[in-house]
């Protein structure tokens, strides 16, 4: 087994709980019917070459599903007409494995591996990888507010077509500049919650939304959640800076110390 893989799954298994990223604890809910072994879900290759091709371009291109089930449809559309709404809510979802587990029915990949790594999102997930903001991916090209929720790409050429939503639930195709940073890192968060998916029972999205719309969000929650989220932003831009100093330093030593 990857040893990172491992590594999370035995943070995240002991004594039916997870740790988030954030360092706070939730108590999960067993199944009642459990899996007999753990179902892994790191990077390997793609050998049946279903999921995955290269295009005309010579670009990567994802063949979604073509009996993709109407459950699916419907869940996915439910997702993003309440994608925005559930960001705002991420502190009350953090406090819920069964709403942290809820599935998000999304199929991203990459060339040569396929959807090894990225299977079975949730919406908790989701939330983790907005908040961290990798790669920008709550802003579009135009730096419009956007929630990425799709990608797919060569991790080779860095060649992608993602998908973002926005605040009214319209969708765009796009592409991303730092393709790397966006698959890497919602592979890691992810895979870190790989044995939980499988164990916990959790909640549909519909039913997430319909605990969150029952009572009125705290004001000390939304402060919590428009910290996290800011919090990852200043991080990121932290991150920008200290990538240009490095660059301006790499110049300067050999444009005027030689």
């Amino acid at each position: 087994m990857n040893n990172k893989l491992q590594e999370n799954q035995e943070v995240n298994s002991f004594d039916n709980k997870i740790t988030l990223l954030n360092g706070t604890t939730l108590i999960c809910y067993p199944k009642a019917e459990q899996p007999d072994s753990i179902k892994e879900d790191h990077l390997k290759l793609d050998t049946s070459g279903q999921y995955f091709t290269l295009n005309k371009r010579g670009g990567a291109s994802h063949q979604e599903t073509e009996n993709v089930n109407q459950k699916e449809e419907q869940d996915l559309r439910f997702f993003l007409d309440h994608a925005f709404d559930f960001f705002k809510n991420a502190d009350r979802i953090f406090q819920d494995s069964r709403m942290f587990l809820a599935p998000v029915p999304t199929h991203c990949g990459l060339y040569y591996t396929g959807t090894s790594g990225f299977q079975h999102p949730t919406l908790g997930i989701y939330l983790e990888w907005w908040i961290k903001n990798e790669g920008d991916i709550t802003k579009d090209t135009e730096g419009n507010d956007a929630l990425t929720y799709f990608f797919a790409g060569s991790p080779m050429s860095g060649t992608n077509s993602c998908k973002c939503v926005y605040p009214d639930g319209t969708v765009k195709v796009f592409s991303h500049k730092s393709f790397l940073l966006i698959w890497r890192s919602f592979m890691n968060i992810n895979t870190k919650y790989t044995e939980a998916k499988q164990r916990h029972e959790v909640y549909s999205l519909q039913e997430v939304w319909e605990i969150l719309s029952s009572i009125e969000q705290s004001e000390a929650s939304v402060l919590a959640t428009k910290l996290m989220i800011q919090e990852g932003r200043e991080k990121r831009l932290k991150e920008q800076l200290s990538a240009l100093r490095n660059r301006y330093d790499e110049l300067y030593q050999k444009f005027y110390k030689t």
